[in-house]
């Protein structure tokens, strides 16, 4: 009786350290999960007034919070340059740093210049430029750019 009490509960046991294994497992593939999925968003409206255009000053960025996006107007040839505003290393939101003119990752510290070109890692990529498309005569449309290969 002792031997089929002592093999009940070697059973017994090892049902729960399966089952304790497959919990872990699954909390672990769930937080894989949201972490993976940590830079995704919602689809944002990607679009502001055209009037915008024309309070931009050289070389001081404005952010569109609601665009995901920061507007710029370049010195040099007064072009304006929109950069999505999430860090392609792992979807950060940059801050814009007046003082040394360019912007930052508070995350893991990728800094970027006014054109959006890595300067300082761990981020191996530009942030995304995107496309300024008029929609008709008062808003002005961004639309994602096909990352250059």
């Amino acid at each position: 009786m002792t031997e089929q009490f002592s093999e009940s509960k070697r059973s017994f046991l090892k049902q729960l350290v399966l089952w304790l294994t497959l919990a872990l497992a699954g909390v672990c593939s769930w937080g894989a999960a949201r972490f993976a999925l940590f830079g995704s968003r919602e689809e944002t409206v990607r679009e502001f007034p055209r009037e915008m255009l024309e309070t931009l000053q050289p070389e001081e960025p404005v952010h569109l919070s609601s665009a995901g996006a920061w507007l710029v107007k370049t010195r040099a040839d007064d072009r304006v340059v929109a950069l999505d505003d999430r860090c392609p290393h792992l979807g950060c939101r940059q801050k814009w740093i007046a003082e040394r003119k360019l912007f930052e990752c508070p995350c893991h510290g990728s800094v970027f210049d006014l054109e959006g070109n890595v300067t300082r890692g761990p981020a191996a990529r530009a942030l995304p430029r995107l496309q300024l498309h008029m929609e008709g005569d008062t808003k002005i449309r961004l639309l994602e750019s096909r990352p250059n290969p």
